[in-house]
């Protein structure tokens, strides 16, 4: 199927995330990483500053952080707006990874977490 330019369109946002966490899902912590950064390089875009972020990232939760970032889950998701349930998936696995506060904080999400998160945002 092509579009009135005659390309074929693109992924959506949601497919291109799933495909992403497919290729990554089975890899370990540094290899996703490496593969995350290298990628980066290849599109020319600056990979992300997790370790930076965290490490300036305020301990307490509220509304949002004084750079405007929102630091609970249902902040979070009204500013993103995902439209199906993988986006909502990957929103929560972002927000336990790199927003929440350090108590809440953890890089390997399970169901439970799916389950509370979806629920409170």
């Amino acid at each position: 199927m092509t579009n009135e330019g005659g390309t074929k369109p693109g992924p959506t946002l949601g497919q291109a995330i799933d495909a992403i966490v497919d290729a990554l899902r089975d890899l370990d912590t540094t290899t996703r990483a490496s593969a995350i950064r290298a990628a980066c390089e290849y599109l020319s875009i600056p990979p992300p500053q997790l370790g930076e972020q965290r490490q300036e990232r305020p301990a307490e939760s509220g509304a949002s952080q004084g750079d405007g970032r929102p630091t609970d889950i249902r902040a979070f998701k009204e500013a993103k707006q995902p439209t199906s349930a993988n986006e909502m998936g990957a929103l929560v696995a972002f927000y336990l990874q790199e927003l929440a506060g350090n108590s809440e904080r953890k890089t390997d999400v399970d169901v439970r977490d799916m389950e509370k998160y979806f629920k409170q945002a």
